[in-house]
C-alpha cells in the first residue's frame, strides 16, 4: 500500500493518495478499499495520464449513506473491471462524500473536485447536492453523470455538463398508466391526488387515453406537523378496481390501510417512492400484498416472476462475483452505467471535461441496465421501466414494464 506523498506544482494536485480501483477485480471480491498513488501524466511521468474520476454522493453520516454506498460500489467495479483490461490510460476514483446529502457539502465537494483536478463525476445523487454542485462544475466544464436525480434545471452551456441515467418523472407514470390499461379486468380507476406527488396528471391522461374509467380523488394538503387524514377520501375508493397513488413513505402505508378498512379490495398502483424495505416492513400485515410498482430503475429483489434479462443477470453474476456474492443494492447498476460512460469517453482517448461532455452527447453503448444515450439536454432516451409486485411480503421483479402483466 503505497505511502502518502505530496509532490510541488499541479502535480501535487494530481499525485495524490485516493481511494483506488486501479488494480484487478479480485481486490474488490473482499470489499477492501486500496490506497493508490497516480499521478497525471504531465511531461516527464513514467506512466500515460490516469483519468480521474470524483465519486460524489453521502457515503458518510445517518441520512442516505447507504445509497451513497452503492454509489461507491457500483463505480469501483465499473473501474475495476475497466482497469483490468490494461487499458493505455487507467481510471481512478476520488471520493467527494457529501455526508447526509447537505446541500452544502455538495457546494464543498464539488470545489474539491475542481481543486483535484478531476476530469468528470459519477453523481450527485440527491436534488440538493445537485443544485449546489453542478453550479460548480458546469463552469469549469467538469460534466457529472447522476446515477439517481432525475431532473435539474440548468441552460444554457451549463446543460452541456450534466447528464443522468434515470428519465424524467414522468416516464415511470405514464408508464405504470399503459400497464394498467392492459388489465382487462379493471375499469374503474382511482387517482388519489394529495398535491405531493407530481405524476398524477401524468397517471391519469395515460389512463383516459387507454380508454379506462378513472377519477381523482382529492385530498388537502395538511399543515407540516400535521398527518394526512385519509379516513374521509378512503370512503370514496371502495368500488374502484385500481387505486394510483404516488406518495411516499408513511402517507402510503396509511392510505392502503384505510382504504382496505373501508372496503377496498383491488389492487394499488404506486410511485417508485414506496419501492424500498421501509416500506414492506410497514405494510408487513399484508394489506399491500399484490401492489405494482414501476421504477425506471433496477432492483435486484431477490426473487422474480420471470427470469432476468440477460444484461441483468450477467450483471448481477459479476457483481457477486466481485463482491463474496451479494446481490447488488439499490442504485448499483446505475452507479455503474454511470461510471462506464464516462470510461468509454476515455477508452476512446477523451481526456478533458469538454472532450467527455461532448462525447457522451453522441454516445450509443450497451449498459448494465439498457442501452446508453443521452439527448442534448443529457436526458437518457428510450429508457426502460421495470416493474414489481408485492408477493409473500417481499417485492418480486415483473420485468419490462411493457410486458409485465399480461
Amino acid at each position: 500500500m503505497a505511502t502518502p506523498t505530496t509532490a510541488g506544482g499541479r502535480s501535487s494536485r494530481r499525485s495524490r493518495l485516493i481511494f483506488g480501483i486501479g488494480l484487478p477485480v479480485a481486490l474488490a471480491a473482499v470489499g477492501t478499499t486500496v490506497v493508490v498513488l497516480v499521478r497525471s501524466g504531465e511531461a516527464g511521468d513514467d506512466f500515460p495520464g490516469t483519468a480521474r474520476i470524483g465519486v460524489m454522493g453521502p457515503m458518510s453520516g445517518k441520512f442516505q449513506s447507504s445509497r451513497g454506498t452503492a454509489l461507491w460500489a457500483g463505480a469501483q467495479l465499473a473501474v475495476a473491471e475497466y482497469n483490468s483490461a490494461n487499458p493505455p490510460g487507467r481510471a481512478e476514483l476520488v471520493r467527494l462524500d457529501t455526508k447526509n446529502a447537505d446541500p452544502q457539502e455538495g457546494t464543498r465537494q464539488a470545489r474539491e473536485a475542481v481543486r483535484l483536478g478531476v476530469d468528470a463525476v459519477v453523481g450527485p445523487m440527491m436534488s440538493g447536492e445537485s443544485q449546489q454542485a453542478v453550479e460548480i462544475l458546469a463552469p469549469q466544464k467538469i460534466p457529472s453523470v447522476s446515477p439517481t436525480h432525475d431532473n435539474y434545471g440548468l441552460s444554457g452551456d451549463h446543460r452541456k455538463y450534466w447528464f443522468t441515467m434515470r428519465p424524467d418523472f414522468e416516464k415511470p407514470a405514464d408508464d405504470l398508466a399503459r400497464l394498467v390499461v392492459r388489465q382487462r379486468e379493471t375499469e374503474k380507476v382511482v387517482v388519489v391526488d394529495d398535491g405531493l406527488a407530481p405524476t398524477a396528471d401524468v397517471f391519469e391522461a395515460g389512463v383516459k387515453a387507454g380508454g379506462k374509467s378513472v377519477r381523482r380523488v382529492r385530498i388537502p394538503v395538511p399543515p407540516d406537523d400535521e398527518k394526512h387524514d385519509f379516513r374521509p377520501a378512503a370512503k370514496q375508493l371502495k368500488d374502484a378496481d385500481a387505486i394510483y397513488y404516488g406518495g411516499v413513505g408513511d402517507r402510503t402505508v396509511r392510505l392502503i390501510r384505510e382504504a382496505r378498512a373501508a372496503g377496498f379490495t383491488g389492487r394499488f398502483y404506486l410511485g417508485d417512492g414506496s419501492l424500498n424495505s421501509w416500506f414492506l416492513k410497514e405494510a408487513a400485515n399484508g394489506e399491500a400484498e399484490g401492489s405494482v410498482l414501476i421504477c425506471s430503475c433496477v432492483r435486484f429483489t431477490g426473487a422474480a416472476a420471470v427470469p432476468l434479462p440477460p444484461r441483468l443477470a450477467d450483471f448481477a453474476s459479476r457483481y457477486a462475483k466481485a463482491n463474496g456474492g451479494k446481490e447488488p443494492a439499490d442504485d448499483v447498476p446505475e452507479a455503474y452505467d454511470s461510471t462506464w460512460a464516462i470510461l468509454h469517453a476515455v477508452k476512446d482517448g477523451k481526456r478533458t471535461g469538454e472532450q467527455i461532455s461532448d462525447y457522451l452527447i453522441g454516445m450509443s453503448r450497451p449498459g448494465a441496465t439498457q442501452r446508453i444515450r443521452f439527448d442534448a439536454h443529457g436526458l437518457l432516451l428510450d429508457s426502460v421501466s421495470y416493474a414489481y409486485q408485492v408477493k409473500g411480503g417481499r417485492f418480486v421483479f415483473l420485468g419490462d414494464s411493457t410486458a409485465a402483466l399480461r
